[in-house]
């Protein structure tokens, strides 16, 4: 049975491959530009999908048996 992989390119990747870049090149596309605004566009899911950070209980709320 064959093992089926999953890979997804990186953005430096997808920009430095010839057909792209050619593509780019006729559409007047800034590779750095485009670059940037693809890593913006990243960080900004990988924010909105971060979990909200945990918040650790009030020393008495932790420990009712000390109040």
């Amino acid at each position: 049975m064959p093992i089926c992989t999953h890979y997804e390119p990186t953005i430096d990747e997808i920009l430095a491959d010839s057909a792209v870049k050619a593509l780019m090149r006729a559409d007047g596309v800034d590779p750095n530009r485009l670059r940037d605004k693809l890593l913006r566009i990243q960080a900004r899911r990988l924010e909105a999908e971060a979990p909200p950070p945990r918040r650790r209980p009030a020393a008495a709320e932790a420990s009712p048996r000390f109040a």
